[in-house]
């Protein structure tokens, strides 16, 4: 992976936002695209696991 643009991490993005510059977007090359991407699939297999696990059952 060469580079990954993703929506920008920061809560209160604004206009002169430190992490984008206040494009809302930001991208990562090379090692940190790598490191970047691999969380992110982390992420997806984490939330999958958690979507087949049976909801528990509410305490009264």
């Amino acid at each position: 992976m060469d580079q990954l643009t993703m929506p920008c991490p920061v809560l209160d993005c604004g206009p002169d936002c430190w992490a984008c510059g206040g494009r809302r977007r930001v991208r990562f090359t090379g090692e940190a695209a790598e490191r970047a991407g691999a969380t992110l699939a982390r992420i997806d297999r984490w939330v999958e696991r958690r979507r087949q696990e049976p909801e528990p059952e509410q305490l009264t």
